[in-house]
């Protein structure tokens, strides 16, 4: 259906953590886990009576109905109506470590729609006749089936729990948290908007129910696949999918192109020109070889390097995360090293060495420009190991 916009101070909501059911596998399918068991609904009941205490009730007026308690809050998020929401104190406290960026207005968007909403079951804990219910008897609870499509039809269903202490029902909303780490890529981008990592932390966020595109804008320097959800309540289904999940770790799917391949060729040519103008045996953080095995470990023993052969790279997607790209070693990528050398009881004046790309990584920073981490980024951004394997090395 298509949603009219919500009449700010409608209703009165109060906002806490519950979890919702997800679907079950099937196409287009609103197929629904059962209601909880009836141990699990009077604990559930009981826990959000004593929480209630420590929150400040915003309550429905008293004749509003579960269902136009859910559908009035789906369509203010539709309309990104912040005046509502925020009257309505439906903007989610974050917790620890947990970021509201994307739950700005800006990033709602209306190119989803809000399907069917309805009561699937409700009564009293007097309805249970459990005694552990007895104290509670006369607080109402209702289940509600909400389902919501995207602009190609498909569908996601989620139960909403609401509540009635004998002041109106109440919506008991739980924020939508997708978390996310820098790979490959130095930013994650909802919806057009973007946010650029400071530094290798893994991020959580929040979001409203709602459809998203994640790294849907385009990029010159790689190609990106877009991630397209449905989020409603705490569950998401991905589009072209038959599953719902509740917890969203955002992976970043990542390919090279031609301009990612002679980019990151130019960047280790520069990477390699700056370790070889180390005149010690310990070349820098990122250099893909060193000697320190042949100078008994002494870091600082003198060494002049030069290049021998240029190194051709090859740029490739990951075969074990879809973020992150491999860099091998196509031909050439020899350095001589010239000093004093011991293997063993062997000794020489020179030393020749393969280059090993695998120890850095390609990096897409904001601006859209490729990096090597460590190297020619700030290695404290993306890793705080030293790297290895480096390059072997044979005496001349």
């Amino acid at each position: 259906m298509s949603p009219t916009p919500a009449q700010p101070g409608k209703i009165n909501l109060t906002v806490t953590a519950m979890n919702g059911s997800a679907e079950e596998k099937g196409t287009g399918s609103r197929s629904l886990v059962p209601i909880p068991a009836r141990s699990f609904l009077i604990t559930w009941l009981i826990v959000a009576l004593v929480a209630v205490g420590a929150a400040v009730p915003l309550r429905s007026h008293a004749d509003q109905q579960p269902a136009a308690l859910v559908e009035d809050y789906l369509e203010a998020v539709w309309a990104a109506d912040e005046e509502w929401l925020r009257a309505n104190d439906l903007y989610p406290q974050m917790g620890p470590e947990e970021h509201v960026d994307f739950l700005s207005t800006d990033v709602l968007r209306s190119d989803w729609e809000i399907g069917s909403v309805e009561t699937i079951a409700q009564g009293t804990l007097g309805d249970l006749d459990d005694p552990v219910a007895d104290e509670f008897a006369a607080h109402r609870w209702a289940s509600v089936e909400a389902v919501i499509a995207a602009p190609d039809s498909t569908e996601h269903a989620h139960k909403f729990y609401v509540e009635n202490f004998g002041e109106g029902w109440e919506l008991r909303v739980d924020p939508f948290r997708f978390s996310v780490a820098p790979g490959a890529i130095g930013f994650v981008d909802v919806n057009g908007t973007r946010i650029t990592f400071a530094d290798a932390r893994a991020r959580t966020y929040l979001l409203f129910p709602g459809f998203y595109q994640f790294y849907a804008t385009s990029t010159e320097a790689v190609d990106l696949e877009p991630i397209s959800i449905l989020v409603l309540g705490s569950t998401y289904r991905e589009l072209g999918t038959e599953y719902v999940y509740d917890n969203l770790r955002l992976t970043p799917r990542v390919a090279p192109n031609e301009t990612t391949v002679a980019t990151v060729q130019e960047a280790f040519d520069e990477l390699l020109d700056q370790c070889v103008a180390y005149e010690r045996a310990a070349t820098g953080n990122g250099c893909p070889f060193d000697a320190t095995r042949f100078t008994d470990g002494d870091r600082e023993a003198p060494v002049q390097w030069q290049i021998e052969t240029r190194a051709e790279i090859a740029v490739s997607s990951a075969v074990d995360d879809p973020s992150k790209f491999e860099i091998s070693l196509r031909s050439g990528g020899e350095v001589r090293a010239s000093g004093e050398f011991t293997y063993y009881q062997n000794t020489s004046a020179g030393l020749l060495c393969t280059v090993e790309p695998s120890n850095v990584e390609v990096v897409l920073l904001d601006d859209e420009e490729i990096g090597l981490a460590p190297g020619l980024v700030d290695a404290s951004r993306w890793k705080s190991f030293v790297p290895t394997p480096r390059g072997d090395c044979d005496m001349l």
